[in-house]
């Protein structure tokens, strides 16, 4: 089996069960999370009157010479999700959403949009929760357990900010290694920028 049997024989056979540790350098990261949108304020928005549907996850392909498929690629934990034949480009950011008309109508057109894991009925906890990213082969890609208090930015719950992944760390459920988007409302399949002049 992969990882091996540690304390116990070896099994005749093996089930498909991920490994319990992320690649240390994986080649796809999740570094946006806007796990507690706030409600509809414009009026484009105003006909998706559930906050839960303005839900996105933020991926990035931190190669800078190899695209990365996410065919097959699945979420082991928080939603329910599968993904279809997609890739990222060397330094693309891409998004999968709750809804994609919510989103649109929250965000425009031009959104690197991956996927909508709406229609399996899952969302993100408000609370906060672990997500478990799997490759087509069902190994650890990327993890974290996120939570909606001190010391994760409080922010990120439900006043407009997102959970964003702070450069240079990766696979890891350490609070340290996560801000509060720049932006109100984030920067969905665009790099976070270091200022901002829109505000909810």
């Amino acid at each position: 089996c992969l990882l091996g049997s540690p304390g116990q024989a070896d099994p005749s056979s093996c089930d498909s069960q991920a490994t319990t540790q992320a690649p240390s350098t994986s080649p796809v990261l999740i570094t946006e999370i806007m796990y507690n949108p706030p409600n509809a304020f414009t009026p484009n928005e105003k006909p998706y009157n559930n906050s839960d549907w303005f839900e996105f996850v933020e991926f990035y392909n931190p190669s800078q010479s190899a695209s990365v498929s996410l065919n097959k690629y699945s979420f082991q934990d928080g939603i329910t999700f599968t993904f279809g034949a997609v890739s990222l480009g060397p330094g693309q950011y891409g998004v999968i959403v709750a809804d994609i008309n919510a989103f649109k109508a929250r965000y425009g057109n031009n959104a690197n949009i991956l996927g909508s894991y709406g229609s399996s009925g899952t969302s993100l906890s408000n609370k906060g929760e672990s997500l478990t990213l799997l490759n087509d082969k069902n190994v650890i890609q990327f993890a974290i357990d996120f939570q909606d208090s001190a010391p994760w930015p409080v922010e990120a719950d439900g006043s407009g900010n997102s959970l964003v992944l702070i450069a240079g760390y990766s696979s890891d459920s350490i609070a340290s290694h996560w801000r509060k988007s720049t932006c109100a409302l984030g920067s969905p399949s665009y790099e976070d920028p270091q200022s901002c002049f829109s505000t909810l």
